[in-house]
């Protein structure tokens, strides 16, 4: 769904039980993966920091991040 500039978009669950599985296994290495620790990390850091880099001035923030 588009929230202005913003695009959100969800991973449906599959009713094929492998895809289901590949997605799982695949999630659950992300998570455990540092590098993308790390990135979520710096996201979050964008995202919610108190003055948002110029680029992203006035851009509407996602519903689940507006304070």
């Amino acid at each position: 769904r588009r929230e202005g500039k913003w695009m959100h978009y969800r991973i449906s669950e599959s009713g094929d039980e492998i895809a289901a599985r590949l997605l799982d296994e695949t999630l659950n290495c992300l998570q455990e993966d540092g590098e993308m620790q790390q990135d979520r990390a710096r996201l979050v850091n964008v995202c919610c920091a108190p003055a948002l880099p110029v680029t992203l001035q006035r851009a509407p923030r996602p519903s689940n991040l507006a304070a």
